[in-house]
């Protein structure tokens, strides 16, 4: 997992980021265009080496203006670190305020190559500055406006990946993004703050140092805090009058950033600094037995499974349950029903202040309430095999529903679309949790597995590998007014159903 804390310049985020980073050993990423350069200290406010001791830590200090880097190859740099650390079921902090950066790095953001692009060509460097600022404020920010190859180069990357829909990007990682919620009031002070302190501890002389050891000053003078101080010294003003620029415009790129995470980030948890810390500090705490169970590569294959359970009652209400417990984030669900009295002696989920709530709503409550950081998509509906078409892809299916059209369509569907899929025949009229089987549908003998046994052999479907939980205990005796049931056998089919989860997830 890659938990990603964002916020404004001046909220916070770096020092909650390097607390969390040596709280529970995680590699610290930043995500910011200039503390990556060892020349800029404290005009960016990099955190200082004695902060970062201890940490396994990327891209702060690690370049050299001479030699700058861009999103380009940040984008390929970074991407390699998340790969190998998520291989190894790492998890990762990754910080910063270059939201483009964050972008590159976690979505599907493609670079095409310029110069196979002859769109900006006719245009003049102000022209192209000038699109580029309508287009992309904070982008524009960090470029000269004479550098027309990187201008131009931003505009076609811009239109190749159709910034003005965010949702035309895909997430190509397991991530939760965390935005610290500071008033305008309180960033406007800790600027202030920041700068007074920046010009104590000698900005000047660090700018003066970059201006005499440098010859390219181009990467120095987009940055906030440097430009300031290189235009002040030009132009003689006051080092009062150049602290005032950089206060204003650092308090101008705050608002912008505010404006930025508002619209580009889809599911961004906005809280206070302390809020953030708990929820990724009971994250991680909420991990270490399953951790302990499986190894950290299984638990991050296991985490970061896209999983669809098809009914929440007596089978699919544990299953639910229990992948919250386990760690699993992406769940959706589906069920048209609402909970009823008669649910309760069985279905584990629900509970009396439930009873006439719809189920796919008190599941989402009550799998927040597990895990916080789970996203959950609900389906309050009857699967036929019209609908099933719309649910969308996932890594595994549970079948626990009881209508025989609607698991003959489910189980077409996981085929179709290469997708492992586990079913449940009936559990209902059984009492023993022992005789629970793990097996495949061919084996099973009883009502609903026969009548789902005849419907797909119909439609030419190969029954053969369908793997299934079952019991072939005989059934109670039926009444008319009232099916028994026990929870022991649905919970304990639902229970072996996770475990067929986790067994085929980390084989």
């Amino acid at each position: 997992m890659i938990y990603v804390i964002l916020g404004t310049t001046a909220s916070g985020k770096t020092d909650l980021a390097i607390r969390l980073a040596k709280e529970f050993s995680m590699p610290l990423i930043s995500c910011d265009a200039y503390q990556v350069y060892k020349e800029f200290e404290l005009g960016t406010a990099c955190p200082r080496d004695e902060e970062l001791e201890g940490i396994d830590h990327h891209f702060f200090k690690d370049y050299s203006i001479d030699d700058p880097i861009d999103v380009k190859k940040y984008q390929k740099e970074v991407r390699k670190l998340l790969d190998e650390y998520l291989e190894k079921g790492q998890d990762v902090i990754l910080s910063g305020g270059t939201f483009l950066y964050v972008r590159a790095a976690l979505f599907s953001y493609e670079f095409p190559d310029e110069e196979e692009n002859n769109t900006y060509d006719s245009y003049s460097d102000e022209e192209l500055y000038e699109m580029l600022k309508n287009k992309d404020p904070e982008l524009a920010a960090t470029l000269h406006p004479n550098n027309s190859r990187r201008v131009k180069r931003a505009l076609i990357n811009l239109d190749n990946n159709k910034k003005a829909n965010k949702d035309d990007l895909k997430l190509l990682y397991p991530a939760r993004f965390f935005a610290i919620d500071k008033s305008i009031e309180e960033v406007n002070q800790n600027i202030v703050l920041r700068c007074d302190k920046m010009f104590e501890q000698g900005l000047i002389e660090e700018v003066k140092k970059i201006v005499v050891t440098h010859k390219d000053l181009t990467t120095a003078f987009m940055a906030i805090g440097y430009k300031e101080v290189l235009n002040g010294l030009q132009e003689n003003k006051t080092i009062e009058e150049i602290k005032q620029d950089v206060i204003v415009h650092t308090r101008q790129y705050a608002k912008r950033q505010r404006t930025f995470l508002r619209h580009q980030f889809k599911n961004l948890i906005q809280l206070k600094s302390e809020e953030i810390y708990k929820l990724i500090s009971l994250d991680q705490k909420k991990k270490t037995r399953t951790i302990a169970s499986l190894g950290k590569a299984n638990y991050s294959k296991i985490e970061n499974k896209k999983v669809l359970v098809c009914g929440l009652g007596g089978v699919g209400a544990i299953v639910v349950s229990s992948l919250a417990r386990i760690g699993v984030k992406n769940i959706a669900f589906l069920d048209k029903d609402v909970v009823e009295e008669s649910n309760l002696n069985r279905q584990m989920l629900y509970d009396i202040e439930d009873i006439s709530k719809s189920k796919v709503d008190v599941a989402e409550q009550k799998l927040k309430e597990i895990d916080p950081l789970i996203q959950i998509k609900k389906y309050p509906l009857l699967l036929n095999e019209d609908n099933v078409k719309n649910l969308g892809h996932f890594d595994f299916i549970f079948d626990c529903i009881d209508d025989v059209k609607a698991k003959v369509a489910l189980v077409k569907y996981a085929l179709e679309n290469n997708i492992d899929i586990i079913m449940c025949t009936g559990t209902a009229r059984k009492k023993d949790s022992t005789m629970i089987k793990m097996g495949y549908l061919k084996d099973t003998g009883e009502p609903l597995a026969r009548a789902c046994k005849r419907k797909l052999v119909e439609q030419g479907i190969d029954i053969d590998k369908i793997k299934v939980i079952y019991s072939n205990e005989p059934a109670l005796k039926k009444t008319k007014e009232i099916l028994p049931s026990l929870p022991t056998v649905p919970n304990a089919a639902g229970l072996s159903m996770v475990t067929y989860f986790i067994k085929t997830i980390i084989s």
